[in-house]
């Protein structure tokens, strides 16, 4: 007889991360991702984690294309023949001596990784994989070329760089989570002394956006499940680039108001937020602000102009509990700043009862409910004993 000692905690956390990671299964599915790895993975001891996990994508249907290098490989044929390895500007200089090696490196990699792609043992995360494997030696180029033309000419949907080492901000020392095209090329020309390891990728990726790659990820590869997080979370672990923002804030449309719905029924709930209905939302649906970030809604507010007056009411402000401390709602406040100078608005008021130091410390100031717009008064509700603050625009 066995007993089952289980967390339930740890079961939540698991079940949550499963439904959370549901969206990215459909998404991925049927699509071509392109992989890039150094030479350097293959001699190292967890390379068989990377060959576990590459086989799980294919069971859920990703197309993979695999390019890896091998430099080490080569250095080391070298070595047992006492011929120097030499370089010019990281480039190796082919010498005869080198192409032979070169050419044995190149195929002894390749039977070994189609041998550990064909391992199904039982009691192992192979247990069952049947994977259809084709490979050569096409192209002779370094490995991030290589794959960044291939994810170009295939239109893949992901070209994925598992690298040496993360990209991180010099200055704080943490992973990069996202950038565009055009913050990578600012990034690279701010820090031109940033390590080759990282410089070559980051090139890389943007080449491949530029080039119609929808979007190219960096993941330190020597992160135990690190490519799982990067494709099958909302944040990933790596570095995300693309042509196009990863999150943006833009106007609300109907296609939205399920996801408002989500953000905002917890708040309502708790009695934060004053309760809409759905036929209220697609009504005022004109008036709303969101923030999404890859395709889920995680703050929005309102900018609701009051009749008869040239003021205007900031209303449902509410950010995700997840992503509560990147200044997220100083970036909608802003947006509703610009809305509101648009709209030629010459006050906004706002009604809260618990982020009243949030919006003072913005320049609000407190406001007599005598001394508001007839449209504001009538929606104050004094049981919620809610505080009044405007602010003026110049």
């Amino acid at each position: 007889m066995q007993s089952h000692s289980t967390d339930p905690k740890s079961q939540h956390a698991f079940v949550n991360w499963f439904r959370n990671s549901s969206p990215y299964i459909h998404a991925h599915r049927k699509r071509t991702f392109v992989i890039s790895f150094e030479g350097e993975a293959l001699l190292s001891d967890d390379f068989a984690h990377h060959i576990h996990d590459f086989a799980l994508l294919n069971s859920l249907g990703i197309r993979l294309v695999l390019v890896h290098g091998i430099r080490p490989q080569i250095d080391e044929r070298l070595l047992t023949r006492n011929h120097p390895a030499r370089f010019h500007q990281h480039l190796r200089i082919t010498d005869a001596c080198a192409l032979e090696c070169a050419k044995e490196a190149a195929g002894l990699v390749r039977v070994e990784i189609e041998a550990r792609l064909s391992m199904g043992l039982a009691n192992s995360p192979m247990a069952g994989a049947q994977i259809r494997v084709i490979s050569g030696n096409f192209v002779t180029a370094t490995a991030e070329q290589v794959a960044t033309e291939v994810a170009i000419a295939l239109h893949a949907e992901k070209l994925i760089l598992l690298t040496e080492q993360a990209c991180t901000d010099p200055l704080h020392q943490q992973t990069i989570q996202q950038m565009t095209t055009q913050e990578a090329e600012h990034f690279l020309a701010q820090h031109p002394e940033s390590e080759h390891a990282i410089r070559r990728p980051l090139l890389a990726a943007v080449y491949g956006c530029k080039s119609g790659v929808e979007r190219v990820h960096l993941i330190n590869r020597h992160h135990n499940g690190a490519l799982l997080l990067e494709l099958f979370s909302r944040d990933g672990i790596g570095t995300l680039i693309s042509a196009d923002p990863f999150e943006s804030i833009r106007a609300a449309t109907l296609k939205d108001i399920g996801g408002i719905l989500e953000l905002i029924t917890p708040l309502e709930q708790q009695g934060i937020l004053v309760k809409r209905s759905r036929e209220k939302l697609e009504m005022e649906i004109t008036d709303y602000i969101i923030t999404e970030r890859d395709g889920m809604i995680i703050a929005c507010t309102a900018l609701h102009v009051l009749p008869d007056s040239t003021a205007g009411m900031i209303a449902c402000m509410a950010v995700h509990p997840d992503y509560r401390q990147a200044a997220r709602g100083n970036r909608l406040l802003e947006y509703v700043y610009k809305r509101a100078k648009t709209q030629h608005l010459t006050a906004l008021f706002v009604l809260t009862t618990q982020t009243e130091h949030w919006f003072l410390e913005r320049g609000f100031i407190a406001a007599d409910v005598e001394k508001v717009p007839a449209a504001l008064k009538a929606r104050y509700n004094p049981q919620r004993n809610s505080k009044i603050l405007i602010q003026t625009i110049g």
